[in-house]
């Protein structure tokens, strides 16, 4: 992130600091935060909930939200949050705002490719001190032909690069990836899915990216049927995409940087049950 300033330099946005996870926004009635917590939203004509208890948090508009800063937040109290993906820009492209504007979790950031890239890997070691995130990076196959990866070879992965624990929320890829078409995408959803369900990974909650792009007829959107659908504040956007083009150094041109979405979608689920249905659907109509 940018040169961070104190709490009292943020007008109209206070901290509850004796609620475990400070200050959260919900857009989606039916995709809490990850702590249950229901906040009111402006600009969103669907949200059944209008009002917050002062007792829990106080936001301002979503005009004027901005990332408190990480000195701000009692470290000791941060529950855990990981972002599962398969390349490195991933995490930025398709949930970088989440992160910039949720400093309340002690992100892991984890990839499945690129270890040992000479250009990407430390690029993404600075990415993750601009977000105040921990993380690892494995280096599985990512040539173009995509060839398929034995699945368990990818949760195996999965697995040690996570290095254990209970995540309040994991991120990670839809099923079918965010546009057409990325095999690694979907085989990381696939895994991340399977090891929830058989109990290997400990998470609260599951979000999936929810994007298209009309088989390449468009840049990368939010899905209709996503769950949830945050329209990033002016600041948090900018800060993403200078971490694609500042530190991942892609052009203003490219694809990277035009693709970067100013709204972020997600699909959401609090039990496994729900996760292996949908995504057993989602296949079948691929």
């Amino acid at each position: 992130m940018g040169k961070q300033t104190d709490k009292s330099d943020l007008p109209g946005y206070k901290f509850d600091f004796d609620h475990p996870l400070g200050g959260l926004r919900l857009d989606d009635p039916n995709c809490e935060e990850p702590n249950g917590s229901v906040a009111s939203v402006e600009n969103n004509s669907t949200s059944r909930h209008a009002n917050v208890s002062e007792s829990m948090l106080l936001l301002p508009s979503r005009k004027t939200m901005t990332p408190v800063p990480l000195e701000a937040v009692r470290s000791e109290t941060r529950p855990r949050a990981a972002v599962v993906v398969a390349h490195p820009d991933d995490e930025t492209l398709w949930c970088g705002g989440y992160i910039l504007a949720h400093p309340e979790f002690l992100w892991r950031v984890v990839t499945l490719c690129r270890a040992l890239d000479p250009d990407r890997a430390p690029k993404f070691r600075q990415v993750l001190q601009q977000l105040g995130a921990e993380g690892e990076m494995a280096d599985m196959d990512d040539g173009p032909d995509q060839v398929p990866l034995p699945i368990v070879q990818v949760e195996e992965t999965i697995v040690r690069v996570l290095s254990g624990g209970s995540y309040r929320l994991i991120l990670t890829h839809g099923p079918m990836g965010e546009y057409t078409r990325h095999r690694r995408h979907e085989e990381c959803c696939q895994s991340v899915v399977e090891l929830w369900r058989s109990g290997v990974i400990d998470t609260g909650r599951l979000w999936m990216f929810a994007y298209e792009d009309g088989g390449r007829a468009y840049l990368p959107r939010v899905r209709d049927d996503a769950d949830r659908r945050d329209m990033l504040t002016d600041d948090i956007w900018l800060e993403k995409r200078r971490l694609i083009t500042d530190f991942y150094g892609y052009g203003h041109d490219s694809w990277e940087a035009q693709s970067t979405p100013r709204e972020e979608g997600f699909w959401c689920f609090d039990s496994v049950q729900a996760a292996v249905k949908r995504t057993a659907f989602w296949e079948q109509q691929s």
